[in-house]
């Protein structure tokens, strides 16, 4: 019987190290660990997160605070929150914030936030001795206490951020001297010089949030408005009238604010 029950245990045992994510089973005596058992796996938020593949992503949102804007809401702090947080949840890199109208000359800019990533599990060999499979597990664990403290650190960049910049400078926009007109050649020209910046060469993905009816009416404009950038982005419109800029682009549209949240919280890393 001793016999039988050293047996079991060292079943139990090596079946939780082949699993190389790092997670912890407990369950009651007699059962067998984790795979269609009833075991029981404890796994820290970020260390689920981990076990995806995640990219890093340039994100940059502009979005019209003209007076003119009126067929579509305007995004709220907890549209922001939720974007940032469909964000963290798959990748990493940089977000891009800026405002569409007539803004201050010292308000003409991006708000930047920086997401960390996560770090990456240790994985296991099957040929590996039990010991180093022990070891490996248990820096694995490590792992997921770091990688909860870097959670908490872009949780805590982004309420900052939303509080700081956002909120103050993007939802609270007022015009530049009272002059309410929107100004979009400048905002695409600021978008485009952004998403070409040598900075994201080696990102996976650029992506592009334009919220606006994409009426101009700053300046009168010869030949239209320009949009080429020189690297390939994923383009998102809301409330986008004349599409004609974006043609070689092929922009995914949406009808409103809440379409696109929805949309983006489904969105993976390719």
């Amino acid at each position: 019987m001793r016999k039988l029950y050293f047996l079991v245990g060292f079943l139990l045992f090596l079946n939780s190290c082949e699993t190389g994510t790092g997670e912890i089973t407990t369950g009651t005596k007699g059962t067998t660990g984790t795979k269609g058992t009833t075991g029981t796996k404890i796994q820290s938020n970020a260390s689920q997160v981990t076990n995806k593949k995640r990219c890093k992503n340039l994100l940059v949102i502009a979005e019209d605070r003209s007076g003119s804007t009126s067929d579509h809401r305007k995004l709220k702090a907890d549209d922001y929150r939720n974007i940032f947080k469909s964000f963290q949840k798959k990748f990493f890199g940089e977000i891009a914030v800026r405002v569409i109208g007539n803004p201050a000359p010292e308000e003409r800019e991006f708000y930047l936030l920086d997401i960390e990533p996560f770090k990456e599990h240790l994985k296991i060999d099957d040929d590996m001795l039990m010991s180093e499979k022990g070891q490996i597990i248990a820096k694995n664990k490590e792992i997921d206490k770091e990688n909860s403290t870097i959670e908490e650190k872009n949780n805590e960049k982004t309420d900052a951020f939303i509080k700081e910049k956002i909120e103050p400078h993007i939802i609270n926009y007022k015009p530049y001297k009272k002059r309410d007109i929107t100004d979009v050649q400048d905002a695409l020209q600021h978008i485009q010089d952004k998403v070409d910046e040598p900075t994201f060469s080696d990102f996976d993905h650029i992506q592009v949030l334009i919220i606006s009816d994409g009426k101009h009416d700053a300046s009168k404009l010869k030949n239209g408005l320009i949009f080429k950038p020189n690297r390939p982005i994923e383009l998102y419109l809301i409330g986008w009238k004349d599409r004609s800029v974006f043609k070689d682009l092929h922009p995914n549209t949406f009808e409103s604010v809440d379409g696109f949240i929805e949309y983006y919280k489904k969105s993976t890393c390719k």
